[in-house]
């Protein structure tokens, strides 16, 4: 842990977040954490695995943005590798739906970033146990990506 560089956290913008999901997508989120609990869960209860609270809105922010950070420090040289440890998860995320505690998808975020500083292919490992099928979907048809997914 003493090498390890530990990165502030920080919220992504909704600019960040708009890359992959829908301003539909965003409000929703958004505006649901506002709510009773009762109506939280009745949301919910709309998609697969998927729970919130108060702070679920926030939670998915600080996660899109550390992961972007990560990336950011690892192709400007500050840092060598990383690895974004984050809550809830973003690989179930789709463009328009929350699915398996995910609700922003960090990792499509991020890989979008690093194309647009100029990268053309970006390996992404998944290290869950089961298929994130919301960052399969963001670039199913697009070629510049590969996209290596462990079961």
């Amino acid at each position: 842990m003493n090498r390890c560089k530990q990165i502030p956290a920080r919220l992504a913008t909704k600019q960040e977040i708009l890359t992959v999901h829908s301003e539909t997508h965003y409000k929703k989120l958004q505006d649901i954490c506002k709510v009773s609990e009762e109506e939280q869960e009745s949301f919910c209860s709309e998609y697969d695995s998927v729970y919130t609270n108060a702070n679920t809105y926030e939670a998915a922010l600080l996660a899109a943005g550390c992961t972007l950070d990560v990336v950011d420090q690892v192709l400007d040289g500050t840092i060598q590798n990383g690895m974004a440890i984050v809550r809830p998860p973003g690989h179930h995320a789709m463009e328009e739906e929350y699915c398996g505690y995910s609700f922003f998808n960090n990792v499509a975020i991020a890989a979008i970033s690093a194309l647009k500083k100029g990268y053309s292919n970006v390996l992404i490992v998944d290290f869950d146990v089961h298929h994130g099928q919301g960052t399969q979907q963001a670039f199913y048809n697009d070629p510049r990506y590969i996209i290596l997914l462990r079961i």
